[in-house]
């Protein structure tokens, strides 16, 4: 099924996306601007456009993920205007199985893993970002969205040591997240973080930041074993899809 017709462009950003030369459908749709920084599959890429001092990503997708992208752009609507750290998106487009989206870029360009990973992290540090990521995703929650995707790939460190996160093509809304879906989000970013960089002290310490002051001993240790058995789960997934040789996925150990 085709996408219907959407185009919607913040007035606050018009002029600079017109200078970028997506400041019409067309152009968000088609227009050979900017630097392709992510190309994953032939239908969809993802580029960066620079235009009056600002930074802006353009998302594209060709064939049915552009309900994923329509998508998106609504759910990061709504987080940023509750204020949890996530990108504005400034346009959107849709039209004959083609969608685009504009956003704003975030502070800082380097996701938590590749930090944690690429050199050695304090405790303190570690201890810094724990408490952040897990302020991030308790905000998430509360909203009424869950991530489904919640890895240390998709969480963006900025030089000031705050958390943002990305990819919302996938998240769910509702009243109240139910409870496996905290599980899952919380279990998807158990599984992301290496042993090497995050004790189980560090991961005790996280769940408790999470669940907050009221929550008792015996509620978080029946959380931290749902969370370790989703995360079992999730990694046994991950290492027979490697074993079949899947190029998309890679696990951190």
């Amino acid at each position: 099924m085709p996408p219907p017709l959407v185009f919607r462009i913040a007035d606050a950003h018009l002029a600079a996306l017109e200078r970028a030369g997506v400041g019409d459908l067309e152009g968000l749709l088609r227009a050979d601007v900017g630097e392709t920084v992510k190309h994953a599959r032939s239908h969809r890429e993802v580029r960066r456009l620079e235009s009056d001092g600002c930074t802006y990503f353009l998302k594209r997708v060709l064939g049915d993920g552009w309900k994923e992208v329509v998508h998106e752009a609504e759910m990061l609507a709504f987080l940023h205007g509750r204020g949890i750290p996530v990108a504005e998106p400034v346009a959107i487009a849709a039209k004959d199985a083609a969608a685009a989206m504009v956003s704003t870029s975030l502070p800082g360009q380097t996701t938590v893993e590749k930090r944690v990973i690429d050199a050695p992290v304090s405790l303190p540090e570690q201890r810094e970002l724990a408490d952040r990521i897990a302020d991030v995703l308790r905000a998430l929650h509360a909203a009424g969205v869950n991530h489904r995707d919640f890895y240390l790939g998709h969480l963006i460190l900025a030089d000031d040591g705050s958390v943002s996160v990305v990819d919302f093509g996938r998240a769910e809304r509702r009243r109240k997240v139910p409870r496996r879906r905290i599980v899952k989000d919380l279990a998807a970013l158990d599984f992301s973080t290496p042993g090497r960089v995050a004790s189980p002290a560090l991961r005790w310490r996280f769940l408790r930041r999470y669940a907050g002051p009221d929550a008792t001993r015996r509620t978080l240790r029946r959380l931290a074993a749902a969370v370790r058995r989703k995360s079992a789960r999730l990694r046994a997934h991950a290492e027979r899809k490697l074993a079949r040789g899947d190029g998309n996925v890679h696990v951190n150990r």
